[in-house]
Order: structure tokens, then C-alpha cells, then sequence
């Protein structure tokens, strides 16, 4: 499941006083067209003044759990195009955040637009999450101190190995932004690293 915010400027109002209703909901549903949405409520991310946003869990028949180390084989389409869908959705759709698999999706799509040789490989290697806000105790509403809600702005650095010999380090950002730190390439036969 990947979770994301959304900021809705036609809604806005309406979350603000009486919230989301089901037609809402029907409406959500069909204009952001993720496969399967489990489910979407207004939520509050201001800790001083008030920042209502859209809360969605995005889930997606045949996803494939990530596991450090291990190929990206089953799903990996399905990742680039969720990570593709998020870009977009950065650009048009006024989307707030993403968690650390929306992360890892836009990720993965950065690194397939920009190679230019077929993939054979991918793997994620390692990731590690730097919360810049964690609004649990703020907000005082019994959130999960894990979900995005209560922290809608962190710094993913993720490493992913590609084709077995090219390591990218990258800082991914909640809100979309992806830079890399790192690109490195492994030397034919030996473990010493070539900064590309």
C-alpha cells in the first residue's frame, strides 16, 4: 500500500467545513484512476493553522513487496508506472507528499528514464528515512506515528543497484523532488567503485 496527500483546490472548501461526502469520494476515485484505492478521507496536517489535505491509501493487484537486496523482477512495471503516475501527479494534480514506496516507485522511474541500455537488473540495496516533521504528539488525534499523516515531510536516501554494476545513491524527497547524491559503477572483475 502506498499512502499519499493531496492537496484538492476544487475541494478545498468543502473539506474545510463539512468534509469529504461519498460522491467526493466517487469523484476522488476517478480522477486520480489508481487501480485500487482502499481508502481516502480529509485529513488535517497544520500543526498551528490548519492544512486540510486528502489522505489516500493506493493499493495495486500484483504488487510485489521490495526486499533489500533481492531483483525487482514480478510488479516492476507496475512500479515504474505508479512512480510515473506520482510524477505527474507532482506536476498537475497538487500533489502534498508521498511515503517511502511512493518514493521508491518515483525512484525507480527516474532511474528508467534516464538510462538509455536495456535493464536486466534492479534491486533496492538500501533505504533509510529522515523525518523533517513528525506531528504525532502535535496534533494530539491518536494518528499512527508512522503514516504519512503524521510525517508528511521526510528525506528518503535509497541505493539501488542496476544491472549488477551500477549503484545509484539517491535523496528523495516526499514532495517529489529527486536528486542524485551518488552514481557509481563497478569495476569489471573487481569491487573497487568508479564515481560515474
Amino acid at each position: 500500500m502506498i499512502e499519499i496527500l493531496i492537496s484538492n483546490t476544487d475541494l478545498e472548501e468543502k473539506i474545510n467545513n463539512e468534509g469529504l461526502s461519498e460522491d467526493d469520494h466517487i469523484r476522488i476515485c476517478e480522477e486520480y484512476q489508481f487501480e485500487e484505492i482502499k481508502s481516502i478521507k480529509d485529513v488535517n496536517i497544520g500543526p498551528g493553522a490548519d492544512h486540510w489535505v486528502i489522505f489516500m491509501e493506493v493499493a495495486a493487484a500484483g504488487i510485489t513487496l521490495l526486499t533489500l537486496g533481492k531483483n525487482i523482477e514480478d510488479g516492476l512495471a507496475w512500479w515504474i508506472s505508479t512512480g510515473k503516475k506520482l510524477k505527474s501527479m507532482f506536476k498537475k494534480n497538487g500533489l502534498v507528499a508521498v511515503d517511502e514506496k511512493g518514493a521508491i516507485a518515483m525512484a525507480l522511474n527516474f532511474i528508467v528514464e534516464k538510462q538509455k541500455e536495456p535493464i536486466q537488473s534492479i534491486s533496492l540495496t538500501d533505504k533509510y528515512k529522515i523525518k523533517l516533521t513528525d506531528l504525532t504528539d502535535l496534533m494530539g488525534d491518536g494518528r499512527d506515528e508512522n503514516s504519512i499523516i503524521s510525517q508528511p515531510h521526510n528525506l528518503y536516501i535509497l541505493t539501488i543497484l542496476l544491472n549488477d554494476y551500477r549503484i545509484y545513491v539517491l535523496a528523495v524527497q516526499s514532495d517529489g523532488n529527486i536528486e542524485v547524491i551518488k552514481c557509481y559503477e563497478i569495476a569489471s572483475g573487481f569491487y573497487e567503485l568508479k564515481e560515474k
